[in-house]
């Protein structure tokens, strides 16, 4: 009895450490066959379109060459843009650009060439009566998370969030301002990022290749969507029902919304109760990053 228990028990043992090495093994096998997806959807409303593009904060620059050349398009058509980014504070002075380091900046390494960091200053005009910031300011934004706005904390957050404060290269992108990037930004120091970055290199080839294929699967996976779930309620719906309430404003015009591809859906859907004139046209999907990153 005890001799069958205990080649039961090596069995067991050799098959799971066997099944974790493939897996591990196949890491980049699995993360090929996962691209990194968002959704542009298309309505209608009296007359209108309306389109709802979904972005993500890193992707291949063949995508966001694509999504600023859509966005171009549009623009010269003389549709709204309305975009994610949260607001300068009224009295923040512009220009002030503290954050050397964005916070996707580690992720990026991971991740390889080909990847690069969404840059609102590339992608989008001017800000205009076109072009609108459809978003909070982050003491809006805080106030909805129910944390306190030290100072610190604003100039460190929402300074580098002068979009019209320098022209920049997408080589070297400020930190932007959307609620994911909230708890990344006040977490990053010159201490934190560097040694992530640090902790990366030092790998065996072999490990920096797992590490890159996991941190994609993990984009491409729903996880984008489970992440605002752990988001008070009261901070998405917020940010969602301005997008919204620009659309109504805008009544008579064709409308282009760039926000996060989390946030997509939920603004489809208030749309749709909103109006019961508002008809699908169609929904498709977008590959923003393959893996291997090329």
């Amino acid at each position: 009895m005890l001799k069958s228990f205990a080649k039961y028990a090596i069995y067991t043992i050799t098959f799971t450490v066997l099944a974790t090495s493939l897996s591990v093994y196949a890491l980049p096998f699995v993360a090929g066959a996962f691209p990194v997806t968002v959704s542009r959807t298309s309505f209608t409303e009296n007359g209108r379109v309306i389109v709802i593009q979904g972005m993500v904060h890193v992707a291949s620059d063949a995508f966001y060459n694509d999504i600023k050349q859509y966005i171009d398009q549009r623009y010269r058509e003389g549709w709204i843009i309305l975009y994610e980014e949260l607001k300068d504070e009224p009295q923040s002075g512009a220009g002030k650009l503290s954050t050397p380091l964005h916070p996707f900046q580690p992720l990026l390494k991971i991740l390889g060439s080909g990847a690069t960091i969404q840059d609102n200053r590339f992608l989008l005009p001017a800000d205009g009566p076109l072009v609108i910031n459809a978003d909070l300011t982050l003491k809006e934004l805080l106030s909805r998370l129910h944390i306190a706005p030290h100072n610190s904390d604003a100039d460190h957050v929402v300074e580098p969030c002068q979009r019209q404060a320098a022209s920049l290269s997408r080589q070297t992108p400020t930190a932007d301002c959307t609620l994911e990037t909230l708890p990344i930004q006040r977490a990053s120091n010159d201490v934190v990022e560097p040694n992530l970055i640090t902790q990366f290199e030092s790998l065996h080839d072999f490990w920096k290749d797992r590490v890159s294929a996991l941190a994609h699967l993990l984009m491409a996976l729903p996880i984008r969507e489970m992440a605002l779930e752990w988001i008070p309620p009261d901070a998405t719906r917020a940010r969602e029902a301005i997008v919204v309430e620009e659309i109504a404003r805008h009544s008579g015009a064709n409308v282009l919304v760039v926000y996060g591809d989390g946030h997509a859906q939920s603004i489809i859907d208030q749309l749709s109760n909103n109006s019961k004139s508002v008809h699908s046209l169609e929904s498709t999907k977008i590959v923003a990053l393959r893996y291997p990153n090329m």
